[in-house]
């Protein structure tokens, strides 16, 4: 029927992910939510983008990283700890790839960064749910 992938722990409990058989998936998107134990639980969609913990770039883990360790403050060769100029290292690649002008005042891991909305929009437009 459904199973559970891990959570999320938030400062008001915890987000639980889940995987459910597509019919389910209908049927629970359409109600806004699930009826469980005495407690009504809203249920939203999921997507995530993979962040590699040692350059700080989108796209894939440290498992399968060929770069440097990077600062994820800035994207410069050295550690994050004391560094306080705010990058993105993602955008500041993607400018000297394509000649481009995205902004780079925030973190690469933010949700506002245009590379990370971006990846966010190709998961969702990729994800087959397996209802027409």
């Amino acid at each position: 029927m459904f199973t559970v992938n891990f959570s999320i722990k938030t400062k008001h409990g915890a987000n639980w992910i889940n995987n459910v058989e597509p019919r389910i998936y209908a049927a629970i998107k359409r109600g806004r939510g699930l009826f469980f134990e005495w407690g009504f639980y809203r249920l939203d969609d999921f997507h995530s983008v993979r962040y590699c913990s040692k350059c700080g770039r989108l796209g894939h883990s440290k498992a399968k990283c060929g770069e440097t360790p990077r600062c994820f403050e800035c994207g410069d060769n050295h550690a994050s700890d004391n560094c306080y100029k705010a990058e993105c290292i993602n955008c500041k690649a993607h400018n000297a790839r394509t000649g481009k002008h995205e902004k780079t005042d925030q973190l690469s891991k933010e949700r506002k960064c245009p590379l990370y909305i971006e990846e966010i929009n190709r998961v969702i437009i990729n994800t087959d749910y397996g209802v027409s």
